[in-house]
């Protein structure tokens, strides 16, 4: 998404606090491994592996680990990882067969037996999946995995009550009680059992951690099914109220799905796909990518038809950068439903890092015609210019959206932000000037709207001592910021303050050493006070990071004449 509108939370109400369980004791963290022996003829798979997974490339880490295992075919650790990758790549028969030897050597190994699990669900066998279940130990991942897991299996087995007895543990822990309360509303509900549902759902969003998007799309499904029309409204507010821009709920799609007879869940292996979908949604948060991705094959082999777990699967792979794959996942999911919006505006973000930027602003002119009412798609479009140093275009973007929004609140600042940018850069300086002032009337304390603000004023010789107060203020609240550093040192350079001056340009190019505009700026700054040896390193070095023209210019002139009065710009 854009810099200024964000996914909300997709998940099962399972996100909080659960961060250091999902990575310690699951054994399938990277960082969890420990060191693999291996023989010697396989070390070099092992190895290339490793190196595989640094750099998020599961398909080649899957196949360096099966070429490991070849060498070493009963190694607890390469049977672990090898089975995670295989699945996570979508290689489900590989990843079945070594999820059985896997189990065959250790019992307890998680990964094995969830891959197994679902292999049981989705041969309708949730006896012989209750019965794997039941002898699991319940820490770390599988604290909260193995009861729902095995809660659905005793569900699809016929065994309601059982079922939710699995579940009960869940509600003793503050961080887990939403869970239980979600998924067992869905198993009273399923059950037939409206008001326990009702109840428990209520319990889940009453908590804030409860009340995700996946929660509100089923409880507001739940109301609107018994014709609580009124009930599911309010809930649907209550979370547009939190999440004012988020386009992945329509109350009008969810209405039209219940009267067509849609359900989020129909069944006990969909149940099972909910719970490890939320468990990967909260381990892609922990950092755990490979093993998120593997829990999401595993859900998507039980319910292949659910676009939040085709949302949370791209966001996977865009984390891998692997943005084509992430966008032909996107592309699958129905432009009916809520999340096509905003995954379409993802799309055209990764058209744009892929460097494909006609096809980017292509798609977002097309959803910004497409829905005249919204301005998310004109930011989007207006970041990507600004980016692509079409100044002027995005101040025309940016504007448009402005216009969509109608009256600016307080949490529009970034708008006026970046068309202040988008101005200033096409040389608009009293309409840039405008909204720099305007953003900062809704946040003074903003740092990086004082940073611009202020440095802009320095650069035009204007209003000095202001931009100095503006700039020391952004200085405190950014104290590690290269950036704004080097602008406070450029405004001392400029009121000839030539010991503070040096103190944070040094401070600055320590910060950003790779800077141009800082290292022409530290050279000025050292022919000022007679380090002109200095300098001139300084502005050779400005050379070398590619400055743009005009900074690069000035920095040759420099070499050759001193400063003559002609200073970089940032």
């Amino acid at each position: 998404m854009t810099s200024f509108m964000r996914f909300s939370l997709l998940a099962s109400p399972l996100i909080l606090g659960l961060s250091a369980c999902v990575t310690t004791e699951s054994g399938m963290s990277e960082s969890a491994y420990g060191p693999t022996l291996v023989g010697e003829s396989g070390s070099g798979q092992y190895l290339a592996a490793r190196h595989a997974t640094r750099r998020h490339d599961t398909k080649e880490a899957a196949d360096s680990y099966d070429k490991a295992l070849s060498k070493d075919p009963n190694n607890v650790e390469l049977l672990t990882r090898a089975s995670v990758l295989m699945m996570a790549e979508e290689r489900t028969a590989r990843a079945e067969a070594l999820a059985e030897r896997l189990i065959s050597l250790d019992p307890e190994a998680g990964p094995a037996v969830y891959i197994l699990t679902v292999r049981d669900a989705k041969k309708g066998d949730f006896a012989r999946a209750a019965s794997r279940l039941s002898t699991q130990p319940r820490r770390g991942l599988n604290s909260f995995m193995i009861p729902l897991l095995e809660a659905w299996s005793y569900f699809g087995d016929g065994q309601t009550d059982k079922a939710l007895a699995s579940l009960a543990p869940l509600k003793e822990s503050s961080a887990l009680a939403p869970l239980y309360g979600f998924h067992a509303g869905l198993i009273n509900e399923l059950a037939g059992r409206t008001q326990a549902a009702a109840h428990l759902y209520e319990s889940t969003l009453a908590s804030p951690a409860g009340l995700t998007l996946r929660a509100v799309r089923v409880v507001g499904a739940f109301h609107l099914a018994r014709g609580e029309k009124d009930k599911a409204h309010a809930l649907f507010e209550r979370y547009r109220t939190d999440n004012p821009d988020s386009a992945m709920l329509d109350p009008q799609a969810e209405a039209e799905a219940i009267a067509k007879g849609s359900k989020p869940i129909s069944k006990a292996s969909e149940g099972m796909a909910e719970a490890l979908f939320g468990a990967a949604a909260s381990l892609k948060q922990a950092g755990a990518a490979d093993t998120a991705l593997m829990l999401c094959r595993l859900a998507q082999g039980l319910q292949p038809d659910f676009p939040l777990l085709k949302v949370l699967i791209g966001g996977i792979l865009e984390d891998m950068n692997r943005l084509d794959e992430a966008n032909a996942v996107y592309e699958t999911i129905p432009t009916a439903d809520p999340a096509s919006w905003p995954v379409r505006i993802r799309q055209a973000e990764n058209y744009n890092r892929l460097k494909k930027v006609d096809q980017a602003e292509k798609l977002l002119e097309q959803l910004s015609n497409e829905r005249p009412q919204r301005y998310d798609a004109l930011i989007s479009l207006g970041d990507i210019q600004r980016q692509a140093k079409k100044f002027e275009a995005a101040a025309d973007s940016y504007t448009k959206a402005i216009q969509r929004i109608g009256t600016l609140e307080k949490r529009h600042w970034p708008i006026l932000y970046a068309r202040g940018i988008a101005y200033e850069r096409s040389k608009q300086w009293p309409k840039a000037e405008a909204d720099f002032k305007q953003a900062l009337a809704f946040e003074p304390e903003q740092p990086y709207v004082l940073n611009y603000l202020g440095y802009s004023w320095v650069e035009r010789g204007s209003n000095l001592v202001q931009a100095r107060k503006m700039i020391e203020r952004a200085v405190d609240l950014r104290p590690t910021d290269g950036y704004i550093a080097d602008s406070l040192g450029w405004v001392l350079y400029r009121l000839n303050d030539m010991k503070g001056a040096v103190r944070f340009m040094e401070r600055a190019i320590e910060l950003q050493p790779e800077d141009p505009v800082i290292n022409d700026h530290l050279g000025d700054v050292y022919w000022a006070v007679g380090r002109k040896n200095e300098a001139r390193f300084q502005w050779k070095k400005t050379l070398i990071f590619e400055p743009e023209p005009e900074v690069a210019e000035a920095a040759k002139a420099k070499l050759e004449h001193g400063p003559n009065g002609r200073n970089g710009k940032k």
